[in-house]
């Protein structure tokens, strides 16, 4: 075949429109475009995961502090429960002490066949020679001042009977009441 008998009129006339070559650049164009849009997409999908896992990791870190501040007030709260009983038994032998003009507290710390002595503070019934007066919510009782140690800033009050119910601080009764001593208060207080 030669090219002498090539004849242009043999190819289509669309096929020598300068717009086809455009065209396919213009699709060239587009497709480099999506393919780039597409891969920053992917970029930008990467930085919000890595700004996602430091916003993670931050948050992870303040769980961390909050657990280990609950479990230090965890533990201050197993302390106080253990602590709970002993407080519990105080409370119910504790009464408030009126001597005139002057309040404090008191404890039952022993009973005998005479009555229930409670320990208060010496300062509380100071100059006070009359009976005292031991309230609770539910009640009121007199007692008196037996024995005052200025030193130690004690005093023993007595009470007939037994106030409220109240149980002593010291004392483990085994059957029957024992009678104090009265030349101290150590010796007064009955030994378990």
């Amino acid at each position: 075949m030669s090219f002498d008998g090539y004849d242009e009129t043999v190819r289509a006339g669309w096929l020598r429109s300068p717009f086809i070559s455009l065209a396919v650049a213009v699709l060239a164009i587009a497709v480099a475009l999506a393919a780039f849009v597409r891969q920053q997409s992917a970029i930008d999908a990467a930085n919000v995961a890595e700004l996602h896992a430091k916003r993670v990791e931050r948050e992870l870190k303040f769980v961390h502090q909050d657990r280990d501040r609950l479990a230090g007030r965890i533990s201050s709260t197993e302390r106080e429960l253990r602590v709970t009983p002993i407080a519990n038994r105080a409370l119910k032998s504790v009464f408030t002490v009126s001597a005139g003009s002057h309040f404090g507290t008191a404890f039952v710390a022993w009973r005998d066949i005479d009555g229930t002595y409670l320990i208060t503070a010496a300062h509380v019934v100071a100059g006070w020679d009359e009976e005292v007066t031991l309230a609770r919510r539910s009640g009121e009782w007199a007692g008196e001042v037996v024995r005052r140690d200025r030193k130690n800033d004690l005093a023993l009050i007595r009470v007939e009977g037994r106030p409220d119910g109240a149980p002593p601080l010291w004392q483990k009764l085994r059957g029957h009441d024992r009678a104090p001593a009265t030349s101290s208060y150590s010796s007064a207080a009955p030994t378990a």
